[in-house]
């Protein structure tokens, strides 16, 4: 027998034993106490109606109007991530490589990585300003 068949009769034979034990102690229960929960219990209930009804009993109108407004913004969501999407290359163009400039934040990490490269941090503007005159002039090697 495996681990995972003992463990599950385990739980049964715990989940049986519960049980016995709630039903008996709900058995012996008084009467004072069986009320008060009953009251308890219709309290709850009607509480419960009250807020799906709303305060003057009639029931809520605008809870459509809620799921109608919840699809729309989706859908503008959706349609602003399709249009803000970058457009591909012009054909016979090659594609940018997988690495250049995707993750500027992986490159800064990548220069923090090294003690050495702590030097580098001090002329950032310098290289934000080599970045854009690349990528004005890529005919420009560096």
């Amino acid at each position: 027998m495996s681990t995972d068949d003992d463990n599950k009769e385990t739980d049964e034979r715990l989940a049986r034993d519960a049980q016995r034990l709630l039903r008996r102690s709900a058995e012996e229960l008084d009467a004072a106490t069986l009320a008060r929960l009953k009251r308890a219990r219709q309290t709850a209930l009607a509480g419960y109606e009250q807020g799906v009804r709303g305060p003057s009993g009639t029931r809520l109108r605008w809870q459509p109007a809620l799921g109608v407004a919840a699809v729309c913004a989706t859908a503008l969501i959706a349609v602003g991530l399709w249009v803000g999407r970058a457009p591909a290359p012009p054909p016979g163009l090659a594609p940018p490589p997988v690495g250049a400039g995707a993750d500027p934040a992986a490159d800064l990490e990548a220069v923090l990585a090294e003690d050495e490269n702590l030097e580098m941090i001090e002329d950032l503007e310098f290289y934000d300003w080599l970045a854009a005159q690349e990528s004005a002039d890529p005919g420009v090697t560096g």
